[in-house]
């Protein structure tokens, strides 16, 4: 039963909650809930009272009781939240993982079969991957209500359900009763009958036997309107780089000797300057974009060129405008084809961000993932058919520009750290590869992976403070290190660089835990080399250098180092 001194002093002055428990306190209820109700109409129950102005009295007290006790209550959004936290989104709702080959549900928005959980399936919402031509995103409560057309009452059942929650338990287990007992609300999670999900890799491909298409694309505007959706989008993406390979130039050179990127300065970088100049385009902003927008209606339709993201619809502000911004230019880099000279995507490298842009917004993409997947910069035709290539993977561009050509070496430009999906490894198959990423954190988490040691104590025996207090001096250093609390026990994870060269760091922990005593898990996170090498690559090195050369491989060109680099 609740307890209704607790309540009623926690809502009501003193003398307010006297009145109240003299004439309300001998009844009982089983939830705040029923004690809601109750309150909100009672006057229905107050029929023995003969005075008007005490009647009244009585009401107000109860009015001014039920707005206390809302207040009391757990806000929807945290009981959403919370219920929202039990689940595990992709297990409860296989058809929104996201696979290169399996493009997740059906978007509420556009209709697209583009609905898929981010952050690899661990996020707790849902997104459409049509980011450009939809946006859209929802919470799994939203979803429910939205799509799955439930009422308040019947999405929360269902997200309790989801995430083996007793809700009517778990509400209990919020308010105070006149004898509080733990109260268990946990439940066996509800199992949504779906078709088994295979978590298999299905690794692109390189067919050395397939021809190599030379593609007329003037004489081929005039078949647009019966190509396939993928076929019209490298059209598009195709003019847009044709176009900047024609504009002035100048601020293209000028962007790239701002990076030391200079056949003058560095004259190993000669072959490199040209590949900017043959390969590379640019679009200035203020003198270009009105141009190619004008262009580019002019060879397509509107609708098409707002579907694909290419320029803004007549909701917004700037209708009909390029969707991306920059205060000066765009270097263009372009993913090229494998069977054919046309383009599959495009980064626009923005030479000048405004205040107001995101960092990352600094290399935008033009890509259409569901229907013209791009391969990245460099990632050529050649380089798959020389048997004796070396691929060299480099954070970006401007990295991969900043080293000089060497034979049989084919320098590949990933869009970040994440910029070449599990899939596409497999066009690696039996070649050697390089990974030349940045010496920070990041850059060699991705490129070594990651293995955490996990270990569990009561935090309530003396003996075990030292060993807690040693480790919260490490996390003051280490944002790797991380603490978590339940009841008694007390959890610390230790996430380090799965390395040789992170291994004294790794043992030294160890070390610390074997001393106490301690079990401790060990997990492994594999980073690109190992996901490279299982794709069926012959060798793969990943390449460290001392970090005062430069924390990155422009930075060491910069620093006059690059030559040193070279050599180590």
């Amino acid at each position: 039963m609740l307890d209704l001194n607790h309540y009623t002093s926690s809502v009501l002055n003193s003398e307010d909650a006297t009145l109240f428990l003299k004439h309300f306190g001998k009844y009982e209820f089983n939830s705040m809930y029923i004690l809601s109700k109750q309150v909100e109409n009672i006057e229905e129950k107050l029929s023995w009272v003969t005075k008007p102005d005490y009647k009244e009295k009585l009401i107000s007290l109860c009015n001014r009781f039920a707005t206390g006790l809302e207040a009391l209550k757990q806000p929807l959004n945290e009981k959403i939240s919370f219920l929202e936290n039990q689940i595990d989104v992709v297990e409860s709702f296989p058809e929104f993982e996201w696979k290169s080959h399996a493009h997740g549900g059906i978007c509420p928005a556009c209709g697209k079969k583009e609905l898929f959980v981010p952050l690899q399936g661990q996020a707790k919402s849902l997104k459409c991957s049509r980011e450009n031509a939809c946006g859209y995103t929802s919470s799994i409560y939203a979803y429910l209500k939205e799509y799955k057309n439930m009422n308040t009452k019947e999405a929360l059942e269902e997200l309790a359900s989801l995430g083996g929650i007793d809700l009517k338990a778990y509400e209990t287990s919020l308010e105070v009763h006149t004898i509080n007992q733990p109260v268990n609300y946990k439940l066996e999670k509800k199992i949504r009958e779906h078709k088994e999900i295979s978590h298999e890799i299905i690794y692109t491909k390189f067919d050395s036997q397939k021809k190599y298409e030379i593609v007329d694309y003037v004489n081929l505007l005039s078949k647009y309107e019966n190509m396939s959706d993928k076929q019209k989008f490298m059209m598009i993406v195709t003019a847009i780089y044709k176009f900047s390979l024609l504009t002035n130039q100048q601020d293209k050179y000028n962007y790239y000797k701002s990076r030391a990127i200079s056949a003058i300065k560095h004259p190993a970088l000669l072959s490199k300057i040209k590949k900017i100049r043959d390969e590379i385009g640019f679009i200035h902003y203020q003198n270009d974009m009105d141009n190619l927008v004008t262009h580019l209606c002019s060879l397509f339709p509107i609708n098409d060129l707002i579907e694909f993201g290419i320029i803004n619809d007549d909701t917004h502000k700037f209708a009909n405008s390029f969707k991306h911004f920059t205060l000066e230019g765009f270097c263009v880099i372009p993913s090229f084809d494998l069977y054919s000279n046309m383009v599959t995507g495009l980064k626009l490298r923005n030479t000048k961000l405004a205040d107001w842009q995101d960092k990352r917004m600094k290399e935008p993409e033009l890509s259409f993932r569901r229907i013209s997947k791009p391969l990245p910069y460099g990632l050529v035709r050649e380089s798959l058919l020389d048997d004796n290539a070396v691929l060299r993977l480099f954070e970006g561009s401007v990295d991969s520009f900043s080293i000089p050509s060497l034979p049989n070496r084919y320098d590949i430009a990933i869009a970040g750290v994440n910029g070449l999906s599990k899939e596409d490894f497999g066009l690696f198959r039996n070649k050697k590869v390089e990974i030349w990423f940045d010496q920070d954190e990041a850059g060699q988490k991705t490129a070594f992976g990651t293995k955490t040691l996990t270990v569990s104590f009561f935090n309530t025996e003396l003996s075990n403070w030292s060993f807690y207090v040693k480790f919260e001096n490490f996390s003051k250093e280490n944002k790797n290190i991380t603490f978590s609390k339940k009841g008694e026990i007390t959890t610390i994870k230790i996430e380090v660089i799965n390395s040789d060269l992170y291994l004294k760091t790794l043992n030294m922990y160890l070390e610390l835990i074997n001393e106490k005593g301690f079990e401790c898990k060990e997990t492994c996170k594999k980073g690109m080399k190992d996901l490279i090498l299982d794709a069926g690559a012959s060798e793969v090195i990943v390449k460290t250098w001392n970090i005062e050369l430069g924390s990155d491989v422009n930075e060491v060109l910069k620093n006059n180092n690059i030559e040193n680099l070279e050599r180590n």
